[in-house]
């Protein structure tokens, strides 16, 4: 799997449309990622996704999409049908407080 490239995520001209609290957050969790083995990544999504829904951040679907499609970018066919089954668990989780 390639590594998640802040520098670049930084520049990827898809995020320029996105809030930019939401996106200093993505920022942080790629960062986070970045620093995660590669047979960590999928349960670092995971809490990744808690701690967004405890924090009260809500992602819009085309949000959600992008974001995905942007960290998986470097992941195998597998790497990602297995993110997107981590994503749509992940939704069905009961969110923070609100």
């Amino acid at each position: 799997m390639n590594p998640i490239n802040i520098e670049q995520l930084k520049k990827d001209s898809r995020l320029n449309q996105m809030d930019p609290d939401r996106l200093s957050l993505l920022l942080d969790f790629a960062n986070e990622l970045a620093g995660t083995p590669d047979n960590r990544k999928l349960s670092c999504f995971l809490s990744i996704s808690k701690r967004a829904a405890a924090q009260n951040v809500q992602f819009s679907p085309a949000e959600q999409d992008l974001l995905l499609s942007v960290l998986t970018e470097g992941m195998s066919p597998e790497e990602k049908q297995k993110a997107e089954m981590i994503r749509n668990l992940a939704a069905r989780m009961p969110r923070g407080k609100q």
